[in-house]
């Protein structure tokens, strides 16, 4: 299954998997996930779990465009995640995850 090393649920947040709304067994491999339909996720919210590094990621899909019958394109949107503020004054830095914008959970 591609993407290798992930799982997807579609239709919910981090902030769904955080609360416990929404667990682990609720995701699957990208191709059950969108259910034969990628162009078809355009526009929703969307978690992928990064398997390897235990980590889970808002992302929306913007375009999904067909090129022929081996190829495409896809455009995404990504949710930048703080994992610490300091208080006001406080010494430390503020800690936000833009690359990947991932939210850690340790799995129970």
């Amino acid at each position: 299954e591609s993407p290798k090393g992930t799982l997807w649920l579609f239709g919910s947040t981090v902030d769904d998997v955080m609360s416990g709304a929404v667990t682990l067994a609720s995701f699957q491999a990208w191709r059950a996930a969108h259910g034969g339909n990628p162009p078809g996720t355009v526009g929703q919210d969307a978690v992928m779990y990064l398997t390897a590094e235990d980590a889970f990621v808002d992302i929306v899909f913007t375009d999904w465009g067909q090129m022929g019958p081996a190829g495409g394109r896809f455009s995404y949107t990504r949710a930048v995640v703080t994992l610490g503020v300091p208080a006001p004054g406080a010494a430390g830095p503020v800690i936000a995850v833009a690359a990947m914008a991932l939210a850690r959970r340790r799995r129970r």
